[in-house]
């Protein structure tokens, strides 16, 4: 890890005293962490250059219909009525950033959190594929490799649990009568998926980050593996975390949400 991620780390880290009440460790609880990767942007093919690509029209399209979409996603699920804000954790990077504030745009003012954080910035986590006769890019250096290893194995701590200290920032109120019944009628017959009590957290990367996090997510070496996998821009990748720290993947790559010709991956 770098000494300037290192660094935002210590600054941001405080003592959390652990919550008392039952409801927190509710084993009927889930919660849903949405990775989502940012929009088309203009690339360069150059590492440096590519930091400050700002989305294309394209991306623009892209981000519109995903923040429309995840608006209808967590608004059918009476999240937005139950929760005061839902956190939306983003990489720094200019594409992402944008990509951010588009979803945001979609949402009811106030009703999400965007919180900008180092350690969800593009990555070159170790070797794409098996090494082998291929050629070597000049970002597969040893040392940035291991550096954004070690940065993602702390993203990866930090964000894959079932509660963190952000997601008690966030008021919550419950339910009508009426309203939980309109839920079980909706979902509980369908699915077991969601429950109307069910935490989410929206993440906005990157495809290798994705690919990186999906990986240790199965229990896989990321390492000549998660180069094997394509993530579409906007696509989105879904995970749970339950109460005592199983992790699952519901879905990777969703692009339901776009058209056809929205589709793109560079």
């Amino acid at each position: 890890m770098d000494w300037v991620t290192a660094i935002a780390i210590a600054a941001d880290a405080h003592i959390v005293k652990p919550p008392t009440e039952l409801s927190l460790v509710d084993q009927s609880r889930t919660t849903h962490i949405l990775l989502v990767r940012h929009g088309h942007y203009a690339s360069s093919q150059t590492p440096a250059t590519d930091m400050q690509g700002s989305l294309t029209e394209l991306g623009l399209e892209q981000t519109r219909a995903t923040g429309t979409f995840l608006h209808n996603y967590l608004a059918e699920r009476m999240v937005l009525k139950r929760l005061s804000k839902v956190s939306v954790y983003h990489s720094g990077i200019r594409r992402a950033v944008e990509t951010a504030k588009r979803i945001e745009d979609a949402f009811p003012e106030g009703s999400l959190q965007l919180v900008e954080s180092k350690l969800f910035r593009e990555a070159w986590p170790g070797n794409p594929l098996p090494t082998g006769k291929r050629q070597q890019l000049t970002r597969e250096r040893l040392d940035n490799m291991a550096s954004d290893c070690a940065r993602l194995k702390v993203a990866y701590r930090i964000m894959f649990r079932h509660l963190i200290p952000q997601d008690l920032e966030a008021e919550e109120r419950e339910l009508s009568e009426e309203d939980q019944k309109r839920y079980g009628n909706t979902f509980g017959v369908y699915s077991t998926q969601t429950r109307a009590n069910d935490r989410f957290r929206i993440v906005v990367c990157h495809a290798n980050t994705i690919r990186w996090f999906v990986c240790k997510a199965l229990g896989v070496d990321p390492d000549g593996t998660w180069g094997r996998m394509r993530c579409n821009h906007c696509g989105i990748t879904a995970m749970e975390v339950d109460s005592v720290g199983n992790l699952q993947l519901s879905y990777m790559n969703q692009v339901g949400h776009l058209k056809t010709t929205e589709l793109s991956d560079v």
